[in-house]
């Protein structure tokens, strides 16, 4: 029972990481091809878009990959302490990643065209909140073994 329990969520933390990482590759080309046809004209938000799927998806999964698979190896038989988040603080911290993301290509789409929107503030609220309420429901299943510890 705990290999398929380890195995399952090192597969699950690897295959988010690599789909973090598609995403950011898709950014970036997505920001060099608009910056291409807009006549010169740069945006620092539209550039470094690809920072935010990069840095708060690929690297967190990988390193969850990386600690399931030396966990797996070090495991110990009477009980079992995972890591990887559950699905409440994963929807939450996907949806904070994709706000940010959304916002900083919206933001270089409107500064290469030159104006301004004061709703674009709202991605960036709304973004570092749902990333934060993500992080809280892990960090809070972890402290009061909601979710992690189990004994068979």
């Amino acid at each position: 029972m705990y290999t398929s329990v380890i195995k399952a969520d090192k597969s699950n933390a690897r295959r988010t990481a690599l789909i973090y990482l598609f995403v950011s590759i898709f950014c970036a080309v997505f920001g060099a091809v608009y910056e291409i046809f807009s006549h010169g004209v740069y945006s620092a938000f539209m550039v470094f878009a690809f920072v935010f799927p990069l840095i708060g998806g690929t690297l967190p999964f990988l390193l969850l990959y990386i600690a399931e698979r030396s966990r797996e190896k070090t495991l110990n038989s009477r009980s079992y302490f995972r890591l990887y988040p559950a699905i409440p603080a994963r929807s939450f911290y996907h949806c904070g990643i994709i706000a940010l993301t959304l916002g900083s290509i919206l933001t270089g789409i409107l500064d290469i065209y030159g104006t301004t929107n004061k709703l674009l503030t709202l991605y960036w609220f709304l973004g570092a909140a749902l990333l934060l309420a993500g992080l809280s429901i892990h960090l809070l299943s972890l402290l009061f073994n909601k979710r992690g510890r189990r004994t068979y």
